[in-house]
């Protein structure tokens, strides 16, 4: 399945279609003494324009290589903020949620395919 978000409004992404297609899906719900954990993932290919974005928001020089600690700061900061506006974007194309009881890992396995996992942490209630 495929799907794409419009984002013309950012222009600190190139593309005016970023998408991605679903490979695989699925749910795993672990129950360890109280707590209930619930695990999302899901497998997915990006376009060109998504894969260049992503590539783009990579952090890919060093300290050493600017003059001063502020320049290195701000270049730092660019590219974590490209980093968080991609993210958000594919958790949206993929229905993930952010949530304080869940955390999130995106990781690129080969090429232009990704994994997404959610893992969301319930306290267990008893039955009464």
């Amino acid at each position: 399945m495929e799907r794409c978000i419009d984002i013309r409004r950012n222009d600190r992404i190139r593309s005016s279609k970023f998408k991605v297609t679903t490979i695989a899906h699925g749910r795993d719900v672990d129950i360890v003494k109280e707590r209930i954990y619930v695990i999302d993932s899901c497998v997915v290919r990006l376009s060109k324009a998504a894969l260049d974005a992503w590539r783009d928001s990579e952090l890919i020089n060093e300290r050493s290589n600017f003059e001063t600690f502020e320049e290195w700061e701000a270049y730092r900061a660019e590219k974590v903020k490209k980093r968080t506006e991609i993210k958000d974007i594919l958790l949206t194309l993929v229905g993930f949620e952010k949530s304080e009881h869940a955390t999130i890992t995106i990781t690129r396995n080969v090429s232009e395919i990704f994994t997404l996992v959610r893992i969301t942490n319930f306290v267990r209630i008893e039955e009464v």
